[in-house]
């Protein structure tokens, strides 16, 4: 919802082009900071052992939601403080990117091992369609309101997206019949 819009939303807040660079740079040295950290600490204690919970990808999918809460609220101070707080939250966003990914992963590899091609293709399937309607909403709030209420309303999005996501998961790993490894 607000990828599309990064250029478009910092021109509209009067920040330097160059902004555009360092917050996509930050972003992606935190993904790259996390996935190195991570598949360091997997190659040595954390294996799947016991079976796998939804926890992990649903903390740093909602610690992603709370960056954009914190973004679309820097966003509305014109603090000259907030570009290096807007660094330092695109740097998070990264970082819990990475986590989010590879725990879901693991998650889908754990719950749905004997029916992985099905649950991978749905998961697909949710991410292209919100590919495809995020940048419409995107572009109807930021059309109608701010720049920073564009980033809450992704944050406020994605947290009830992780509440459903959550509360569908745990019926269905209820009545599943997939044990754990």
């Amino acid at each position: 919802m607000t990828n599309n819009l990064l250029p478009l939303t910092l021109k509209l807040m009067d920040y330097s082009p160059a902004l555009l660079g360092i917050l996509i740079g930050a972003s992606g040295s935190g993904n790259i900071l996390a996935s190195i950290y991570i598949s360091k600490r997997a190659t040595r204690a954390t294996r799947i052992q016991t079976g796998e919970s939804i926890k992990p990808m649903l903390n740093s999918g909602i610690c992603t939601a709370a960056c954009f809460l914190l973004i679309g609220l820097l966003m509305g101070t014109g603090n000259d403080n907030a570009q290096i707080l807007l660094v330092i939250s695109f740097m998070a966003i990264g970082i819990f990117s990475a986590a989010f990914s590879i725990s879901t992963n693991r998650f889908l590899f754990w719950a749905f091992a004997n029916r992985i091609g099905s649950a991978t293709a749905k998961l697909q399937a949710v991410q292209n369609a919100s590919m495809l309607a995020a940048p419409l909403l995107g572009a109807f709030i930021i059309d109608h309101t701010s720049p920073g209420i564009l980033f809450i309303s992704a944050g406020v999005i994605a947290i009830i997206a992780f509440v459903f996501i959550y509360a569908h998961s745990s019926i269905q790993l209820r009545h599943s019949d997939t044990k754990p490894i």
